[in-house]
């Protein structure tokens, strides 16, 4: 294949957190019981780790009509759980060396995102840290874009996933349901995928993107000291965390079972040195789409700790995913041919065809301005009416 597959790593070409090591192990808890940090200091800053699920069966294997899985809401392949243990390893290291707590895991509902976070779970709890409740969040299910035609919303809950998966016995049941927070209430409801659909214009990028934005405006709000860990999917892995930067420009990373991490002070020192806490909400409305806004001016600044973090990937990243249309502008990569449709290929830019690019921008700019100067200057301001008296 013809260029270098393209590649980035975290912030600044490297992770501005030290990778953890392997620690001694003490006995499991249950989740039930780790619903808070289990540090007794007050926590200097807040946590959000957004993790893309594993691996997807229909990455490896074709869809039938005789598949036992729904074509819109496919399990992890057999790699896709060993990716998510091995990011449960990560996260339970880190917990284990004081670098964050996890006192929730906001999940998507769909069965590649559930088995995700339980795979986390279940490698958090054998290296002997604890980790939050599973909280079902349809607000980070996938887009819903107009080819699926009609609505799709998973057909199991989340304790069935994780029963079947355990083996489908009562302990099994018990185990899954132990792992739920049954009395979370998700911020979006089904009624906003089916209106959606209804209506007939699917969901659009632009309201997807808004999506994560009030996603972040609400957790934010309901959760505002908690430290939380996010299984969703690509689009929400990078929507999520364009959201909480402000910044609709920021080339996020989105390999299957990588991490997003940002971080804020919980207090944080603006308007000539006071101090700001996360007591209000942030409007949605008040967020930038533009990555010129200054951080300066937003309270509580988020930053970025890791970008698409895959260091404890046994095969690294893999399975890349860019929303359409930013690959040149944002990433300096395009899109070439693959076998499966839904596993897409990226390749850096040559010099050359950067330069074409930048050419065909310049292009369309020039020819844009000049059509709105030629219809500007086509137009005529009426002529005021002539008035008699009477």
């Amino acid at each position: 294949m013809a260029g270098t597959a393209a590649t980035m790593s975290s912030v600044n070409g490297s992770d501005t957190t030290s990778s953890p090591s392997p620690s001694s192990s003490s006995s499991p808890s249950s989740a039930a019981a780790a619903t808070t940090a289990s540090s007794n200091k007050q926590p200097q800053q807040q946590w959000v780790h957004i993790l893309r699920h594993g691996e997807r069966r229909d990455f490896i294997e074709a869809h039938t009509p005789e598949a036992d899985w729904h074509r819109y809401d496919p399990p992890l392949s057999p790699y896709g759980h060993f990716q998510a243990a091995e990011a449960g390893v990560w996260v339970g290291d880190a917990i284990a060396n004081s670098q964050f707590t996890i006192d929730r895991v906001i999940c998507s509902p769909f069965i590649r995102t559930v088995e995700t976070a339980w795979n986390v779970v279940k490698a958090v709890r054998a290296s002997g840290s604890q980790i939050g409740p599973i909280s079902i969040e349809y607000g980070v299910a996938e887009w819903h874009p107009a080819v699926w035609i009609k609505p799709f919303l998973p057909q199991k809950t989340a304790v069935q996933i994780i029963t079947e998966h355990e083996g489908g016995t009562d302990a099994a049941s018990s185990l899954a349901n132990g792992a739920i927070d049954h009395e979370y209430k998700t911020l979006f409801g089904e009624s906003y995928f089916h209106d959606m659909i209804n209506i007939g214009i699917g969901e659009t990028l632009e309201a997807a993107a808004a999506r994560a934005a009030n996603v972040v405006d609400l957790l934010t709000t309901r959760f505002p000291n908690e430290n939380l860990l996010i299984v969703t999917h690509a689009i929400h892995s990078i929507g999520l965390a364009r959201a909480f930067l402000r910044d609709q420009s920021f080339p996020v990373r989105a390999g299957v079972c990588s991490i997003t991490s940002v971080q804020r002070p919980l207090s944080s020192p603006i308007n000539d040195g006071e101090l700001v806490t996360p007591s209000s909400p942030i409007s949605s409305s008040s967020l930038s789409t533009s990555s010129s806004t200054t951080s300066s001016s937003l309270p509580l600044k988020w930053n970025v700790i890791h970008n698409g973090l895959s260091r404890y990937l046994s095969k690294g990243e893999q399975h890349w995913w860019l929303i359409p249309g930013e690959e040149e502008r944002l990433y300096g990569v395009r899109k070439v041919p693959y076998p499966l449709s839904k596993v897409p290929v990226y390749v850096t830019l040559t010099e050359e065809e950067k330069a074409a690019w930048l050419a065909k921008q310049a292009t369309l700019e020039t020819t844009t301005k000049s059509s709105i100067a030629s219809s500007s200057s086509s137009t005529t301001s009426p002529t005021p009416a002539t008035t008699t008296n009477a």
